[in-house]
């Protein structure tokens, strides 16, 4: 499967070397959990699996274990990074802080570009929970959180989410397996129309109100912690 994902991500991105072809590989695998959170990562077998050297298996390791998606004990082989609700719960507690003020950035700064990206990254994530696709409402959410980031013009606001945003995948994923669609499904209704709120007050340029939506809206991923 990591082969197949590999020569796909190549085919995807010619412009790719292989160092990043296979960090993005590895990546996308933790974070949509086909490599599950505990699982043991050896640098051979994965070398072998993937039919490459175990050099820029290593480098993408590494760099995985700085995005916090990978761990590495002394002396031990690297393991796919734990899932703790307290990490979680830390994780969304620090969106809040960080997204809710580009909200309100954004609700300044935006240009027509990151308004289209965002309406249509909404858009996406209202189809997918209709759908029930996960990866659409995964993909679709983070693009609009993302896009949202952008509009801010902040560097450094956009190099703490940047940082994060692995782990932020990581985690939607797994809480979507952890807790029961019956649960989930209101929550992620909400989260579309405090989405669409946001959208509508970043384009009129109202900050505070752009905050307030974006706040409840990650809010609602910590009522899905609450659940699990």
């Amino acid at each position: 499967m990591l082969k197949q994902r590999l020569d796909a991500c190549m085919e995807t991105h010619p412009f790719y070397n292989l160092n990043e072809a296979i960090y993005e590989t590895l990546c996308r695998s933790i974070i949509d959990l086909a490599l599950a959170p505990g699982e043991s990562l050896s640098e051979t077998a994965l070398a072998a699996e993937l039919s490459v050297s175990r050099s820029p298996v290593r480098n993408a390791l590494m760099r995985l274990q700085s995005d916090g998606l990978v761990t590495q004990s002394k002396g031990q082989s690297f393991q796919v990074a734990a899932i703790r609700r307290e990490d979680c719960r830390e994780l969304m507690e620090a969106r809040i802080a960080i997204e809710g003020q580009a909200a309100f950035w954004a609700a300044e700064r935006a240009s027509a570009e990151h308004l289209k990206a965002m309406e249509a990254s909404m858009k996406d994530y209202l189809r997918a929970c209709r759908e029930w696709n996960v990866g659409g409402m995964v993909d679709s959410d983070h693009r609009f959180h993302q896009e949202m980031i952008n509009a801010a013009q902040n560097t450094v606001i956009a190099e703490i989410y940047a940082q994060i945003s692995p782990r932020i995948l990581h985690y939607r994923h797994f809480l979507f397996t952890q807790v029961p669609k019956e649960t989930v499904a209101p929550i992620m209704a909400g989260s579309g129309k405090q989405l669409r709120a946001a959208c509508d007050a970043i384009r009129l340029g109202f900050g505070g109100m752009a905050r307030e939506r974006i706040e409840r809206d990650i809010a609602g991923m910590l009522d899905i912690v609450g659940h699990w």
